[in-house]
């Protein structure tokens, strides 16, 4: 037996999704939910944190997505396909479209690591017009049922669970028409033919794409299906290296539907994120963001209960934190004493935004997106920035209008921040997928970018000391 060599992230990640080949994909059987009943009312003040303690947002969003994710694996050969051998790119395109057309469920498996943690191993299983499921470490469980407009996570290791709305009306029967007529619609560009390979003992397409990072997908000439697909991304979450291989695709298994049931096991802690019904319609077609000035009706500074007597109660009410006051910037105000202060995140997705609130100063941060961030589980926001910019802008709309930031990122989204200015704009696929708006950074405040996706921030005491009233 060779010796495994742990510093070898390539060799180590390959090693473990060969062994996973020889193991059978999970039958998606959950012990924990077959005594699992319907989660039954809310909370009385819809109070709840959307996601366990401890997990990342953007890993907190990816399994959310997970639906959404398989079913991007077809969109993605279809790219690749369009300019892959055989016929010209139209009768590839033809083929493959015919091929991912036909296709009614798909399960696979997933292997990912970042730097040098631990591989994190997950399965998921699609099926059109109906739902997903995907199971990955930690008892972590996430499912979207397209009939029920409802995604759900489960946390079994924290007996939670949450459960949120989907909204698949707005423009589209569900999100299989939307995902369909995208590929319909797709500018087969970038992609690369690396000619035929060797796998798994037959011959098989090998393609190229650069999408968030630098793809590798095998295709099965024959079925102009996926047999295997590698992600890698040189700079991910904290500058690490992160690599992820796909494989075990099945493709038209039987699937019981009962694996997409959002119900909560018995005994669960559940909470919802849900359009209220009694909340009164509201059209942010008008509405101005501004870190001055505010979000539509809503002043900067504004409390809790004056945001929701003007927007009416939100989708659901997350508590970020509570205790001592903490300071905002280096160099900020004195705080006179250490008060107890609670910050809570007012969201409000069926409209396309959330609030962030503190006890002591009222809003002080608010966040606008759509389907581009957050796919099935938020409507588009409406409204523009004080100078016109409004969701699917370019980064060369933003920048003609702002000026130079100062700092660009850029890990699997590209994102302008304009602390000075107080705003931060995040981009997906070239468009503007969400505008956070702040209280803008004094001109002391410098920022200096670190490189891996972050930034450092600095008092500079000559600009500090030459404002007026600065000593």
């Amino acid at each position: 037996m060779s010796e495994i060599n742990f510093s070898d992230s390539d060799g180590l990640l390959d090693r473990i999704a060969t062994a996973l080949r020889d193991e059978p994909i999970p039958d998606f059987s959950d012990p924990c939910t077959s005594v699992a009943q319907e989660a039954g009312g809310r909370n009385p003040d819809r109070t709840f944190s959307p996601r366990p303690a401890g997990m990342e947002p953007r890993i907190w969003a990816r399994w959310m997505a997970v639906g959404a994710a398989i079913a991007a694996i077809a969109l993605l050969i279809v790219v690749l396909s369009a300019h892959g051998p055989g016929g010209g790119a139209g009768v590839a395109f033809a083929q493959v479209q015919e091929a991912v057309s036909s296709v009614k469920s798909m399960s696979c498996r997933n292997v990912s690591i970042l730097g040098d943690q631990e591989p994190t191993v997950s399965a998921g299983v699609s099926v059109l017009g109906v739902g997903s499921r995907s199971e990955g470490p930690n008892g972590w469980v996430s499912i979207t049922n397209l009939k029920a407009r409802r995604s759900m996570w489960i946390d079994h290791k924290s007996h939670k669970a949450g459960i949120q709305q989907l909204y698949l009306d707005d423009g589209r029967k569900s999100a299989d028409a939307g995902l369909f007529q995208q590929i319909r619609d797709l500018p087969a560009s970038g992609a690369k033919a690396l000619g035929a390979t060797e796998f798994e003992g037959k011959m098989v397409l090998k393609f190229a794409f650069e999408s968030l990072g630098q793809f590798v997908v095998f295709v099965d000439p024959k079925t102009h299906l996926p047999l295997r697909m590698e992600l890698n991304i040189e700079k991910g979450s904290g500058g690490q290296r992160y690599r992820e291989v796909t494989t075990d695709f099945v493709f038209d298994a039987p699937v019981d539907e009962s694996l997409f049931e959002i119900r909560a096991p018995a005994g669960y802690a559940v909470s919802r994120c849900e359009e209220p019904k009694d909340r009164k319609p509201i059209d942010t077609h008008s509405w101005v963001a501004s870190p001055e000035k505010g979000l539509g009706p809503v002043p900067m500074g504004a409390s809790k209960d004056r945001i929701i007597t003007l927007l009416g109660t939100p989708d659901l009410i997350e508590e970020t934190y509570r205790g001592f006051e903490r300071f905002q910037y280096p160099g900020g105000p004195a705080l006179k004493g250490q008060k107890e202060i609670v910050q809570e995140r007012l969201n409000y997705p069926s409209l396309g935004f959330d609030i962030d609130v503190s006890s002591r100063e009222g809003m002080t941060r608010f966040c606008c997106y759509g389907r581009l961030l957050h796919f099935d589980s938020a409507r588009d926001f409406l409204g523009k920035t004080d100078r016109q910019i409004g969701l699917g802008a370019s980064i060369d709309d933003v920048v003609r209008v702002y000026g130079k930031p100062d700092i660009k990122t850029h890990l699997r989204e590209d994102q302008l921040h304009y602390f000075h200015k107080g705003w931060s704009f995040l981009f997906r696929e070239g468009k503007l997928a969400s505008i956070t708006a702040f209280q803008p950074r004094p001109d002391y405040i410098e920022f200096k970018d670190t490189g891996d996706g972050g930034w450092m921030e600095g008092v500079n005491p000559k600009k500090k000391l030459s404002k007026p009233g600065n000593k």
